[in-house]
């Protein structure tokens, strides 16, 4: 992917992060263009010492009384995000382990190996290409990387289920009922972390027991900021203000949002499986119902399908 970079003051896109190193926390900072989702400018915690003054003025703070809190300050108020949750890659990068039990490694852009960022080892690479050839510039020199994530959380109204049991009396002697939990503030946050973290796989069996339920809450990748180090630089974890830095962006516009569902708030509103589950009076326990759930797995997913809550995200 190419970055386009724009003279000082021009027109840069919506979540466009502007990092300097900042002296008096010591760390890279990111300071981000507002972008909106759903109308909305996500926040991002600061300490309440740095925190804009806009952001003091709406929480009814002052520099004093903020200076050992931490605050949510929107993006529109201009904050200043510490950037210091970094991982290594490359050539000092920790292995981890592939589908196929050989070591896997995070690929180092080749951007930044052309600046003379030392790759991982080879045997990251793909079948049937070589590393590429060291030139003048990067024969014998060895500049780091580091990397971190900047992820958008955007909260929703969550899935919950449960099931009520009978005597049968009705035909129905266990009933699977969807409902839904409210959002609670529905305004994004940006949060920086070490590395992607992907949400676990949907256990189906899980979630009907009610053992496993929705976070509620949606992750969407922002952009990833990497850091090189000087050539012939020590190795150390944190970038210092000698480090240049890169930016890698999936995002460039705003976005709009939608939930499938209307937000049916209690369990009373909750949609059951109809008669003919095919459970009796005898298997009212959860110990023969997890049993069950195998032979009416396909009507039980149908149902949990078409009323799961989810989002969909998109710009124009």
């Amino acid at each position: 992917m190419g970055v386009l970079a724009y003279p000082q003051g021009e027109w840069q896109h919506p979540w466009t992060a502007a990092c300097s190193y900042d002296n008096t926390q010591l760390c890279w900072t990111a300071k981000i263009k507002p972008g909106f989702v759903g109308g909305l400018d996500p926040s991002v915690s600061v300490v309440g010492e740095f925190a804009p003054p806009e952001t003091l003025e709406r929480l009814g703070h002052t520099p004093i009384s903020a200076r050992s809190l931490r605050l949510d300050a929107h993006l529109t108020e201009g904050p200043r995000m510490a950037l210091n949750l970094w991982r290594a890659i490359g050539a000092d990068g920790a292995a981890g382990v592939s589908t196929t039990g050989e070591p896997s490694y995070d690929p180092v852009p080749p951007a930044l190996i052309a600046l003379g960022a030392s790759p991982p080892p080879t045997s990251s690479l793909p079948i049937n290409q070589a590393p590429p050839p060291a030139t003048a510039q990067d024969s014998g020199r060895k500049r780091f990387v580091r990397a971190t994530e900047l992820v958008i959380f955007q909260r929703r109204i969550a899935t919950r289920t449960q099931w009520t049991f009978g005597q049968g009396i009705d035909e129905t002697a266990a009933q699977f009922d969807v409902f839904y939990e409210p959002a609670g503030d529905e305004r994004p946050t940006i949060r920086a972390e070490r590395k992607p973290t992907l949400p676990p796989p949907d256990d189906p069996i899980a979630t009907f027991l009610g053992a496993a339920q929705d976070t509620g809450v949606d992750r969407i990748p922002l952009a990833t900021i990497y850091a090189i180090s000087p050539p012939l630089y020590e190795a150390d974890e944190m970038p210092g203000p000698d480090w240049q830095i890169h930016v890698r962006y999936y995002l460039f516009w705003n976005l709009f949002r939608d939930i499938n569902v209307a937000p049916r708030l209690d369990e009373s509103d909750g949609l059951g499986i109809p008669r003919g589950l095919g459970l009796g009076v005898a298997d009212v326990s959860i110990n023969n119902l997890a049993a069950r759930i195998n032979d009416t797995n396909d009507q039980l997913q149908e149902f949990l399908n078409a009323n799961k809550a989810e989002a969909k995200y998109w710009s124009v």
